[in-house]
C-alpha cells in the first residue's frame, strides 16, 4: 500500500512541482519505510520552496542526525529554536 501512495503522490508532484504539502507527504512516507537519505532530499526540496513548520523541521532535524550529519543537524535545531516564540522559552 505504501509503495501504491509513494507512485500517486510522485505522479501529483510531477503535476504541480511547486506543491510544497505532496513533497512534505511524501518525505513522510519515505522516513517511514527507512529510506532516510530520500527523506531528508525531499524535506530540502520543500524547505527552498517555503520555510518548513515546527514538526517538518523537527522531522528533518532527526533524519539528520540519523544520518550522521552533524553540521546540518547543528544548523537544523538552532532553526528550530528560532520558530520557537520568545516567551515560551521564559521560566514562568
Amino acid at each position: 500500500r505504501p509503495e501504491r501512495i509513494e507512485t500517486e503522490l510522485r505522479a501529483w508532484i510531477q503535476e504541480a512541482p511547486k506543491n510544497v504539502g505532496l513533497r512534505l507527504s511524501l518525505a513522510k512516507i519515505r522516513a517511514e519505510l527507512g529510506d532516510v537519505p530520500g527523506a531528508i532530499t525531499l524535506l530540502e526540496e520543500a524547505r527552498k520552496e517555503a520555510p518548513l513548520g515546527p514538526l517538518d523541521l523537527a522531522m528533518l532535524t532527526d533524519l539528520y542526525l540519523a544520518a550522521d550529519r552533524k553540521e546540518d543537524y547543528r544548523q537544523a535545531r538552532l532553526a528550530a529554536f528560532e520558530q520557537i516564540e520568545e516567551w515560551r522559552l521564559s521560566d514562568n
